[in-house]
């Protein structure tokens, strides 16, 4: 399944990880009671883009911190009627679904949280909490992400923060008031019962190596793509190039000098044509910089990923590269991403169909 945002339209953009500062967690150290003060929970909040029913659901979130040997479980919750406090689950309402058994997690890396049962409502809202069930709480307790160091993706016109499809946050008063959320799309995946993927994995970032090496992404799209500028995170005054290249056989499509108020800007334009199911370096050069800017990570290794975690990325983007200035020994490494924003125009709707899927949601998967 794939949600289409952008056939034979003009004036889009696509891109990857839009900082939203400091990555947040939240220590959940007391045990749960649904509209009880003074109980902690971290939750994801979002709005099903399937309907389901009686059918398995997934949720992954990510761990930075463990105290003890916790154990933490998961329950679902309707989102409020039409009278009620949207930021908050169904009123006195009782839990839906069969969740699957409590896990213990570990430090930095993502947890999995499973329902082996449960009924969703395309369009509706939902609240998946996750709460420490651990016989001493106090002694026994995790901390969560809430705030990613990205804020996931953007697409088509809108900017991430003014979607609400999928958020993160936590309550400390068992939602007898409104809870705190964190920017942009949650940090978290969830996969419904026919395969979709959609959240944000940009759990955190790391620095650039301070030297000239190459650094970008590889994408590939599923039609004709007709880009017209770019936005980076270069931002300094050294000398700075743009270049795109064909994966298959190294050959320059594109490579551009970025003046100073290109580079300082963050921004340039060109006009060039990305081919169907052929995969393109786009990478930026940064002459003798010491603040070479940062890339979006998401938290561990593709061996320790979960798969569904792993396979969340847009289906146009294939991961970040560099490491030289050579493209033809460029490193491939599918859990980083370059910040960048494509400025896109024309996109053909093409004999392949698919199209570009919905990146504010993350990308879905399948």
């Amino acid at each position: 399944m794939a949600w289409n945002y952008a056939r034979g339209i003009d004036s889009s953009v696509v891109g990857i990880a839009g900082d939203s500062g400091l990555a947040t967690s939240i220590q959940i150290d007391t045990d749960w009671t649904f509209e009880t003060a003074g109980k902690e929970a971290f939750f994801a909040r979002f709005v099903a883009p399937v309907s389901q029913t009686n059918a398995a659901l997934t949720l992954y979130v990510f761990c930075t911190a463990v105290t003890g040997t916790p154990t933490f479980g998961i329950e679902a919750r309707n989102g409020a009627l039409a009278a009620g406090d949207w930021d908050r689950p169904e009123a006195a309402g009782s839990t839906i679904g069969t969740p699957g058994s409590d896990i213990t997690p570990t430090a930095n890396r993502w947890a999995t949280f499973t329902f082996s049962s449960i009924t969703l409502v395309q369009s509706q809202t939902y609240f998946l909490i996750v709460k420490n069930t651990s016989a001493d709480p106090v002694s026994d307790y995790a901390s969560w992400e809430y705030r990613a160091a990205y804020e996931g993706q953007v697409g088509a016109t809108v900017t991430i923060t003014g979607l609400v499809q999928l958020r993160t946050g936590y309550t400390q008063s068992g939602f007898t008031t409104d809870p705190t959320l964190g920017s942009g799309v949650g940090l978290a995946v969830i996969k419904t019962s026919d395969g979709p993927l959609f959240g944000n994995s940009w759990a955190s970032s790391t620095a650039h190596a301070s030297n000239a090496n190459d650094r970008g992404n590889r994408v590939q799209f599923a039609n004709d793509t007709r880009v017209v500028g770019i936005l980076s995170n270069v931002g300094n005054t050294n000398v700075a190039t743009l270049e795109i290249t064909r994966v298959s056989d190294n050959s320059v499509i594109l490579s551009l000098t970025l003046d100073e108020s290109a580079q300082l800007g963050g921004s340039t334009h060109f006009d060039v044509t990305l081919l169907k199911d052929v995969a393109y370096n786009i990478v930026v050069t940064v002459g003798g910089s010491t603040n070479a800017g940062i890339r979006a990570y998401m938290g561990e290794s593709s061996d320790n990923l979960p798969a569904d975690v792993l396979a969340w990325k847009p289906s146009w983007f294939l991961g970040f590269v560099g490491g030289s200035q050579d493209p033809s020994t460029y490193t491939l490494n599918d859990t980083l991403a370059s910040p960048m924003v494509l400025m896109v125009d024309s996109i053909s709707s093409g004999s392949s169909g698919g199209g570009l899927r919905l990146a504010g949601h993350g990308g879905l998967a399948g």
